[in-house]
């Protein structure tokens, strides 16, 4: 068809409307107000919109000014998340497979009473289900099961990947090994080969349009070779660990996430004894020229919310360049020690990150904004309607076989009380945009 444009109103179902089922589009326009249906409408149709471009076809975002239509409530939150999604600040999408970039361009409508701001122009489309059964020989089939609501067609700017359920440690908040969660051990031998593992990455990076990656396990650094190869293939990669596995240098763009959970005796309660003078040791014995930037990140429990200073004080100065306070998150029905029994409760670990917050500026990073929306009153809307669940695809692996559980955290989660740094982060800057 020659140059065919299609504007898409904000009604209608992405998955069940007819436009794009026989035909392609060279151009399509999407107006920004495709987010007032909700953020799965935007992104459902920003799924379908990819799915019907060829290679020199262009996908643009516009956007009219806000005052052409009535906001009710919430919608400000869907327009931001729609900004996060397109990639607001940087490109959403990066050269690679398929679908490249076109330098990002400006679009300036002067007849219609729209902004001017900058759109990401997408070039050729998904990778079709067929292609996803190749070289390797291993079927996406067997390999990655979806679940929860998520299927083929999501679209998941972000993806947490789950490598190996090994782990040279037995900490006990640890959430991967809770007995409602997918954790099968199959041993080195029989989980998916790192050969099995890239492919289907690069496949999942391409369909869902992955751009951002964190890789975790169990203990990631017990499979380095996959790590080396794996961090090639996105252009954002965090690596969580629990810091007792020598460090690989990967470049200034890859982001260790080392977990400490308090000061070395409140930490060692809950990871093993001496575990934090190992991390310590580890981290000292990095050479000078090491480029792979380094964090800590501590679980907050009721057990170490009075501990968080000594920790800081610690890692200040240290090869830890700066820390994230994360707040346990509980299984269903859970009453241990670990957790808080109500939000009122763990509004005092909350101030107490504030106050560190205020202390050490450059070196805690939770956003006051992210504290904020802890609160007894907010915290409940941010978790009802979770952007890091709508966002980050979680690919944990059970046995020979990678399955998509409820959220990052896994099948049991009680959201009702969930405190994970993600959750909180993402609400926070989209409430910002």
């Amino acid at each position: 068809m020659p140059a065919p444009s299609e504007v898409i109103e904000n009604t209608g179902d992405a998955t069940e409307d007819s436009w794009g089922a026989h035909e392609t589009y060279d151009l399509v326009f999407l107006a920004r107000k495709f987010a007032y249906c909700g953020p799965q409408h935007a992104v459902d149709y920003l799924a379908k919109a990819r799915d019907v471009i060829p290679p020199e076809g262009m996908l643009v975002v516009w956007e009219p000014v806000r005052e052409n239509w009535s906001l009710m409530p919430g919608q400000p939150e869907r327009f931001a998340l729609t900004d996060m999604l397109m990639g607001e600040g940087r490109p959403l999408y990066r050269k690679g497979g398929d679908r490249r970039l076109r330098p990002r361009v400006r679009l300036r409508c002067r007849d219609t009473r729209c902004v001017q701001r900058d759109v990401d122009v997408l070039r050729g489309p998904t990778a079709e289900p067929q292609d996803l059964n190749r070289r390797t020989g291993m079927q996406v089939a067997d390999r990655i099961r979806y679940d929860h609501g998520r299927n083929v067609h999501g679209f998941h700017p972000a993806a947490i990947v789950n490598i190996t359920n090994r782990c040279n440690l037995s900490c006990a908040h640890c959430f991967v090994y809770r007995a409602d969660n997918p954790n099968e051990q199959l041993g080195p031998r029989g989980e998916p080969t790192d050969d099995e593992v890239l492919e289907l990455l690069r496949e999942l990076r391409e369909r869902h349009g992955i751009q951002r990656m964190l890789w975790m396990g169990g203990e990631p650094l017990l499979r380095p070779g996959l790590l080396r190869q794996g961090v090639a293939l996105f252009g954002e990669n965090t690596i969580t660990t629990n810091g007792t596995r020598p460090l690989i240098d990967l470049g200034p763009d890859v982001l260790y996430v080392v977990s400490l959970d308090g000061p070395p005796a409140m930490n060692d309660a809950v990871r093993g004894v001496g575990t934090f003078q190992r991390v310590i040791d580890r981290l000292a014995t990095l050479r000078k020229g090491f480029s792979s930037r380094i964090q800590a990140q501590c679980t907050v429990t009721p057990v170490n919310q009075h501990g968080l200073e000594e920790l800081v004080d610690i890692l200040v100065g240290s090869r830890i360049e700066w820390i994230t306070f994360s707040f346990v998150v509980p299984s269903n029905g859970e009453d241990s020690e670990l957790c808080w029994a109500t939000l009122d409760e763990r509004m005092v670990a909350v101030e107490e990150v504030r106050r560190l917050k205020a202390l050490y500026p450059s070196f805690v990073r939770n956003r006051s904004a992210s504290l904020d929306l802890m609160s007894p009153e907010l915290a409940p809307e941010v978790t009802a309607s979770c952007l890091a669940k709508e966002l980050v695809l979680p690919l944990w692996l059970d046995g020979d076989h990678f399955t998509t559980p409820y959220c990052c955290y896994g099948d049991d989660v009680d959201c009702s009380r969930c405190g994970a740094w993600v959750v909180f982060e993402i609400a926070a800057r989209a409430a910002s945009v």
